[in-house]
């Protein structure tokens, strides 16, 4: 009698390091327009690969926009074609405002786009498109922005309150993580730009309850995942039933 023995291997994904984009500038953002790969590095600017990641070639450097010194801190390829970055972080005797900068032709030329904000101001961070092509921006430590593909003005529309620990979006739901300040903790969501805003999470669990929660909300198949973090119990990982119907704590971490 042969006896055939099976070994079989369990292999793990494996990440390797490819290339260093810089070694002046860290990478901020990342995000990819067909094949193209685009980081935006802060004062380093944009930059581009075409070779998934081995080569990277500095875009067209961004415009005066009156911030002395323009940065990328976060980038977004719209529906359209278009980059859209999210520039300057906050540093002393800056203007009180903020900027976006947008490029139709991949990073050859750019056009920068400043707003306002009530309150001082305003560093643009995450960008996200809905169906319709209308844009919503993190601003600042608090605040939101609205624009869209067709007309590059940025407003200040509605937040909850408090600080943005999370931005995020699943279809054309605009989800948002507040801190514990002025009583607005938890998770928000929004269906007309921050015109309203309701509490997330249902059947008494701690999605909504006003804990601090610091993961973003995910979504995978017919569930949604949120994380819990910070100093406030209960912490760990939620699952959502389908149609949000119930969350169930999957692991609790720490």
């Amino acid at each position: 009698m042969v006896v055939t023995a099976t070994t079989i291997t369990t292999y793990a994904q494996v990440f390797d390091s490819i290339a260093i984009i810089s070694p002046d500038y860290e990478i901020e953002d990342l995000t990819s327009k067909g094949t193209t790969l685009y980081a935006a590095l802060g004062l380093g600017g944009v930059w581009y690969s075409d070779d998934e990641g081995y080569t990277w070639t500095q875009a067209s450097p961004l415009p005066d926009a009156g911030f002395g010194q323009e940065g990328a801190y976060s980038i977004f390829a719209a529906s359209n074609g278009d980059l859209i970055v999210g520039g300057n972080l906050v540093y002393n005797n800056a203007p009180l405002s903020g900027v976006v900068f947008r490029s139709s032709d991949d990073g050859a030329s750019w056009t920068a786009e400043n707003f306002d904000g009530l309150g001082g101001y305003e560093e643009s961070g995450k960008i996200v498109e809905l169906s319709n092509g209308d844009l919503m921006m993190k601003g600042g430590q608090g605040k939101l922005f609205i624009s869209s593909l067709t007309n590059p003005v940025w407003t200040q529309t509605n937040a909850p309150g408090g600080d943005i620990f999370g931005f995020e979006q699943i279809d054309d739901i605009i989800f948002v993580v507040n801190n514990p300040a002025g009583g607005t903790a938890g998770t928000w969501t929004t269906t007309d730009q921050g015109q309203t805003w309701w509490p997330y999470g249902s059947n008494g669990t701690p999605v909504g309850l006003g804990t601090v929660t610091i993961a973003p909300v995910l979504k995978s198949g017919d569930y949604k995942f949120i994380g819990i973090g910070g100093t406030y119990d209960p912490r760990g990982m939620y699952r959502s039933g389908v149609n949000d119907t119930l969350w169930v704590e999957k692991k609790t971490m720490g």
